[in-house]
């Protein structure tokens, strides 16, 4: 689910494809080996083999590289700095001040340029010709200007430098419209001018004033995020302390491995063995040296490492 959660509203809660593919051609396949999957092989460790205490450390995943809640604060306080904003101008002259740094706050719609009346001719000359053609000027629907400001921002995120860069953009983006949508509201009330100012600016590229508030901010605001992830580590960190159960059960998925000897279960029983790994399994079995091997889960708290 977006956000690993549910939500109050139940059309949040389903996942949709859109293909070009008719249904009969899409195929929708299902894991098979999850945990709930009949358990039907089982295996005991061997008699007498001296088990092991490993301390081990689980640490639930903390880190998505994305930008969190707390965003919001920072990305005010910057852009209100760079406008040179304070708490008596959010009622006076907090207006005046976006338009001397050259924010264009008038803006109550975006104008799309179509091309009518085109008559190509010559394919390699096909951009001067588009110039000499008409332009009709339309005005961008409400749903339009909406889906223009979800895509800039989107891909304000993606251009962003190493120093201010987030690589979860699919988590990142909408953190950024919710605080720039916190911060401009205080100034345009309405959504509609709101998207069409932002999407006006961000559309000129270098003379951007708010891609300048979007970089500073997200500069700013990347060694806190470091911070919370460090602090959320800890919080989820897990002490543990590993060794080889004395039973153990697996499902169909599972096939018997016979003639190996040196495994430390009665049983070898594997679901998926790589060349590297049947490689490796040959050659601890063809060692004097080696009293027995284990293979471990591959993730998850029993998942300290592949083989022991």
């Amino acid at each position: 689910m977006p956000g690993a959660k549910h939500y109050e509203n139940n059309l949040l809660n389903h996942s949709y494809c859109y293909t070009s593919y008719s249904k009969q051609e899409v195929s929708i396949t299902t894991r098979e080996d999850g945990d709930n999957k009949p358990k039907i092989h089982r295996t005991n460790i061997k008699s007498g083999l001296s088990n092991i205490v490993i301390p081990s450390v689980f640490l639930s995943r903390s880190n998505y590289n994305d930008i969190g809640d707390s965003f919001t604060q920072t990305f005010v306080k910057v852009a209100n700095q760079y406008f040179g904003i304070d708490n008596n101008d959010i009622l006076g002259r907090g207006v005046q001040k976006l338009k001397e740094k050259s924010l264009e706050i008038d803006v109550v719609s975006i104008q799309n340029h179509l091309i009518i009346n085109a008559n190509i001719r010559v394919y390699y000359d096909f951009i001067n010709q588009l110039k000499n053609t008409d332009v009709l000027n339309h005005k961008s629907s409400y749903n339009d200007i909406k889906k223009f400001y979800d895509l800039l921002l989107y891909r304000e995120i993606v251009n962003q430098e190493e120093q201010s860069k987030f690589g979860n953009v699919a988590r990142s983006y909408g953190k950024l419209k919710s605080s720039m949508n916190v911060w401009l509201k205080q100034f345009i009330k309405e959504n509609s001018p709101l998207y069409a100012i932002v999407c006006n600016d961000l559309s000129k590229d270098t003379d951007s004033v708010l891609k300048i508030v979007i970089e500073e901010a997200l500069k700013e605001y990347k060694p806190i995020r470091n911070d919370e992830v460090l602090k959320k580590v800890k919080k989820y960190r897990t002490d543990l302390v590993f060794s080889i159960l004395p039973e153990h059960a697996y499902s169909d998925n599972y096939e018997l491995n016979m003639g190996i000897q040196k495994y430390a279960l009665d049983k070898c029983y594997l679901n998926y063995t790589p060349d590297i790994e049947k490689t490796f399994i040959h050659y601890l079995e063809s060692q004097e040296s080696v009293d027995w091997w284990y293979k471990n889960a591959d993730s998850g708290r029993r998942g300290i490492g592949n083989s022991i």
